[in-house]
Order: C-alpha cells, then sequence, then structure tokens
C-alpha cells in the first residue's frame, strides 16, 4: 500500500517536471536577443531586438521602432506604416531575410565588440 502511494506520487511528480521542463523550453524559444547585422544585400541594415517583443530597424541611417513575434521558425515583424517584413530563423546566430527590404542573411553581432 505504502509503496503504491510512493510509485503514484513519484510519478505524478515526473509528469509535473516534464510539464515544466516543456513549457520553459518553448517559451525560450520564442524569445531573440542581440543586434543582426546584415550582408548588404537589402534596405534593412540591421535589426536590435531590444525587448520580448520589441526591435529597432535600421535602414538608410535611421532607426524605426517595431514589434515582433516569432511563429514557426519565423520572425515577423510589424513596423509602421504597415512594414511587415519577415525573417527565417536559420540558427541562434542568423536569420535569413525574407523580401525585397530584409533580402539577404542577418548575421548576429558579437557582443564583446561593442563599446
Amino acid at each position: 500500500m505504502i509503496s503504491q502511494i510512493i510509485i503514484s506520487n513519484y510519478t505524478t511528480m515526473k509528469r509535473i517536471l516534464v510539464i515544466l521542463f516543456s513549457i520553459l523550453i518553448m517559451a525560450s524559444c520564442s524569445r531573440v536577443s542581440g543586434t543582426y547585422a546584415s550582408d548588404g544585400s537589402g534596405l534593412v541594415d540591421q535589426i536590435e531586438f531590444v525587448g520580448s517583443n520589441s526591435c529597432i530597424l535600421t535602414y538608410f541611417g535611421m532607426e524605426l521602432s517595431a514589434t515582433y513575434k516569432v511563429d514557426n521558425g519565423h520572425i515577423i515583424v510589424n513596423g509602421p506604416e504597415n512594414l511587415d517584413i519577415m525573417f527565417k530563423v536559420q540558427d541562434s546566430n542568423t536569420l535569413v531575410g525574407e523580401s525585397t527590404w530584409n533580402k539577404g542573411t542577418f548575421k548576429k553581432a558579437d557582443s564583446s565588440s561593442k563599446p
């Protein structure tokens, strides 16, 4: 009887830990941080992710505040004046632009090289 209670409690705790771990992994995958610089192929020079859903686009020397969301391996950026662009997440250091505005490859800047 006592062994059944212990096994039952262990199984329940194991399930709870698996669920919590899964939630934690999914939450961390939906966040992006840092600055990604373009290879020069498109009009956007760089994108800096500054919050859980905000970013700054730089093009032609101007900075534009925008929002973003991560969805199914893509980052969808919603800027002012209906400027919507999409990046494919290739890996944690590389984004691939998928429109004329952000055509090309964006590499994550080395944070240790910033002043």
